[in-house]
């Protein structure tokens, strides 16, 4: 199972930078990718970041960042950019992923944090937060 995690991204326009993460990420030919938050700076920049990550040939699951809240990034429009990698965004709930050998546990700590027990006890449980 090979799995990359990045963060931070914090993308505010450097589009040669992030396509770089981006063939970085490709080159390790991952299972899943897992984000933990600062898409961008800004949310003019949502757009952009999203196509430039829609790149990533992986299922790509993540959380949100005080800078995705503070922004106003459109949650849906993560979602929609996640979930058609085969992943998710992933808001204070889990999902099961490589097929189910993994928990993926989405916390934002934005309401009170509680983990939810794994989907399947059998697997191995990824926490993801900021």
């Amino acid at each position: 199972m090979r799995l990359v995690h990045f963060t931070d991204l914090h993308y505010k326009g450097d589009r040669a930078y992030a396509e770089s993460v981006v063939q970085t990420i490709n080159s390790f030919s991952p299972d899943l990718v897992c984000f933990t938050g600062d898409i961008m700076e800004e949310s003019r920049f949502l757009p952009e970041a999203l196509e430039i990550l829609s790149g990533i040939q992986s299922p790509l699951f993540g959380v949100p960042g005080n800078h995705d809240y503070w922004s106003g990034a459109s949650f849906a429009d993560i979602g929609q950019c996640f979930g058609a990698t085969g992943g998710a965004w992933l808001l204070d709930e889990q999902q099961p992923a490589a097929g189910g050998k993994i928990n993926l546990v989405g916390i934002t700590c934005w309401r009170p944090c509680e983990v939810p027990p794994p989907l399947n006890p059998d697997a191995k449980t990824v926490l993801l937060m900021h």
